[in-house]
């Protein structure tokens, strides 16, 4: 995992296509690559029913927070952001082959 990782940061900021598992997370869609690595869709509140739980390929620019950022206090302690934080902007998504 700790390649796939590193593969991941090498790409932030440039075009990419991941390929994951498609969960809803209370904060967002996510695509769950290299293990679990969560990594959210940028503007995409929920998976469309039909996708959810399947294996999807996502395209659009990666971009990561790294831990140790400063992260705005939220309503609730337990919902606020902490850690690494990756997205994807612009999202498109497809069933993977």
């Amino acid at each position: 995992m700790a390649r796939q990782a590193e593969e991941l940061i090498e790409a932030v900021g440039t075009q990419v296509a991941l390929t994951g598992t498609a969960v809803d997370y209370k904060a967002g869609a996510v695509l769950e690559v290299a293990g679990d690595r969560p990594v959210f869709l940028d503007g995409v509140h929920y998976w469309p029913a039909e996708t959810r739980g399947k294996r999807m390929t996502v395209r659009g620019v990666l971009r990561h927070r790294p831990a140790g950022i400063p992260v705005a206090d939220g309503p609730v302690p337990a919902q606020r952001m902490r850690g690494d934080k990756w997205w994807i902007e612009r999202p498109a998504y497809e069933v993977a082959p």
